[in-house]
Parts: C-alpha cells; sequence; structure tokens
C-alpha cells in the first residue's frame, strides 16, 4: 500500500513537471515567433524604404469623406423647426505625384476641401434657402522640383495655386486666388519630413474688381510630416506659409473707404489623424487652422456679406471634418 502512494506521488509529479515543461516550451517558442515577426517588420521597412528611394514615379490618393444626416418629426426643442432636417456632405482629397532619381526630385501634390450642407425647415419654402449649399471651399496645387547638392539637402524651385473659392457659388465672398512662384532650399532627410524655405518668393494676387488684395514679395515656407504614432493610428501635418516682406499694407475698399495696416502674410495648418478599421480604409479626422488678414477684412468690409453685416469675424479661420478615410499608393 505504502508502494502504491509512493508510485502515485511520483507520477502526478512526472505529469506536473511534464506540463509545466510543455508550457515552457510554448512560451519559448511564442517569443521565438514575436523576435521572427519583428525581424520581418525590419526587413519590410527596410524594403519600403528602398522603394521610395529608388528612381521613378510614385503615385498616391488618400482623403475623407463625411457625412451626417438628421431629422425630426414634430421635435418642438429643434431650433431649425420642429420638422426641420440637415444634410452635411464634406469631402477632403488629396494625391501627389512624386519624380526621384539620383541627382533630382519633382514633388506634386493637391488639396481640396469641400462642404455642402442643406437646411430644410419642413415649412415647404421654394425661394432656394432649403437647397442644398456650400459652407467651404478649397484648392491646393503645389510643384517643387529640385536638384540635390547632397542625399538631403537640394537647390529648389515651385509654383503654388492656392484659391478659397474655387467654385463657390456664393456672392458675398470675394472670389480669390494666389500663385505664389520663387526659389531656395529643400530639406529632405528621409520619407517623412520634407522642408521648403524659399526666400526668393513673390505672391501674385488676382482677384475680383474693388476687391482688398495685395501682391507682395516674400518668403514661401512648406513643411510636411507624416508617421504611425502608435500601431493602426496615422498622423499627416501639413504647414504651408507665406511671410510678407512689406508685411502690412493700407488696403482700399470697394466703397473707397481704407482699411490701414492689412497683414499680407499668410498661413495655414492642417493635421489629419487616421485610425486604422482595415487595410487601406480608416475611421479619420481632419483639422484646418487658417490665417489670412486679406481675407478676413475682405470679408468684413463687403456691403453684400448678407446675415453678417454686424459681424465682425477674427483673423483665424478653421475647419474640422470627421468621416471615413481612405489611403491608396502605387
Amino acid at each position: 500500500m505504502k508502494k502504491l502512494l509512493i508510485s502515485t506521488l511520483i507520477l502526478v509529479g512526472s505529469m506536473g513537471f511534464v506540463q509545466a515543461q510543455s508550457v515552457a516550451e510554448y512560451k519559448a517558442q511564442i517569443d521565438k515567433l514575436k523576435g521572427d515577426i519583428k525581424t520581418a517588420e525590419a526587413g519590410i521597412a527596410d524594403l519600403e524604404k528602398k522603394i521610395l528611394e529608388y528612381p521613378g514615379w510614385r503615385f498616391g490618393a488618400a482623403g475623407l469623406i463625411g457625412l451626417n444626416f438628421s431629422g425630426s418629426n414634430n421635435f418642438v426643442t429643434n431650433p431649425l423647426g420642429p420638422q426641420a432636417t440637415t444634410t452635411t456632405i464634406g469631402i477632403n482629397p488629396t494625391a501627389f505625384a512624386y519624380y526621384n532619381a539620383d541627382k533630382y526630385f519633382w514633388r506634386n501634390d493637391g488639396l481640396s476641401i469641400l462642404t455642402w450642407q442643406k437646411i430644410d425647415t419642413g415649412l415647404g419654402v421654394t425661394d432656394g434657402t432649403n437647397d442644398l449649399r456650400q459652407t467651404s471651399d478649397l484648392l491646393k496645387i503645389n510643384s517643387l522640383g529640385g536638384y540635390k547638392l547632397t542625399r538631403t539637402i537640394a537647390l529648389s524651385a515651385n509654383a503654388a495655386f492656392e484659391t478659397p473659392t474655387f467654385i463657390s457659388p456664393k456672392e458675398d465672398v470675394d472670389k480669390v486666388a494666389y500663385l505664389d512662384l520663387g526659389a531656395g532650399a529643400t530639406y529632405i532627410p528621409n520619407e517623412k519630413f520634407t522642408l521648403m524655405v524659399h526666400p526668393l518668393s513673390y505672391r501674385f494676387v488676382f482677384a475680383e474688381e474693388g476687391s482688398q488684395y495685395e501682391s507682395s514679395a516674400g518668403c514661401k515656407i512648406l513643411a510636411t510630416y507624416a508617421t504611425e504614432l502608435i500601431k493602426g493610428v496615422n498622423w499627416t501635418s501639413g504647414l504651408d506659409g507665406f511671410l510678407s516682406y512689406k508685411g502690412k499694407a493700407d488696403l482700399t475698399n470697394a466703397d473707397n473707404t481704407v482699411t490701414p495696416d492689412v497683414g499680407l502674410h499668410s498661413l495655414m495648418w492642417t493635421n489629419t489623424f487616421g485610425f486604422k478599421v482595415f487595410n487601406g480604409i480608416a475611421v479619420g479626422i481632419t483639422s484646418a487652422l487658417r490665417y489670412n488678414e486679406q481675407e478676413v477684412n475682405s470679408f468684413n468690409v463687403n456691403p453684400d456679406n448678407g446675415n453678417y453685416e454686424d459681424i465682425k469675424l477674427n483673423v483665424l479661420q478653421h475647419n474640422w471634418l470627421v468621416g471615413m478615410s481612405y489611403n491608396l499608393t502605387f
């Protein structure tokens, strides 16, 4: 009996030892596989970097699509009316075409921010106030070419076109467009970051007759950065600035009044965050801050700015959009 008990204890202990040894082996195999995954990811990243640096063309497109619908049925606390419905549609497409060679490069980028909104009070109004109306409207195109002095620094020249009213039907907003031409230097240390500084630049402003804008020489600055903050969360940031050497100017308005000391500088900072859902598709947030004293002054002194005649806007503009985002590269 005693021998049987001892044998049983030895058998149970042996089984536990074997089980513990098996678990330890499984954990060791998991650690090994994790190490293999890290090695593979590092290899993939290295190959992707080589692809980006390889001479030739590279194309891509990304963007954000936002939709918002709401409605009411005898909802008396709705400030728009108990039967009111609202519809908002926003798109933020971007595209690029880059060419890279041993001694030179050519980078082309385009960006647009468009938003439409429809508010139907449910009262059967047919004067057009219930139609889908545009609420934001921006187009930016930039072409940058450079001759490489080193692997990261190049002499460069660029042409940039921008208009915040390229398809706007609103009569209470002055139609305006900017064309920047300049030369200087560009710094590209890696595929994530680009900095362009062109101190020899001139901004041509094209506006409707009687609008309050002025062209000037200045320094054009562009900076872009893109990275993965954490796994599945991407961040893209772009800064576009023009520092006018003239600084400020007295602008004559359409009614012959003069607005003194209007700044001729401009700045736009755009940030996009993408939260990956599955390959190529994510939930995205885009926020754009814009500083342009000439645009704000033109709006403030415009005698046809509709329901805003008693409102004076400040110089900082902000636009944001939340929706589904996409990213394609080929």
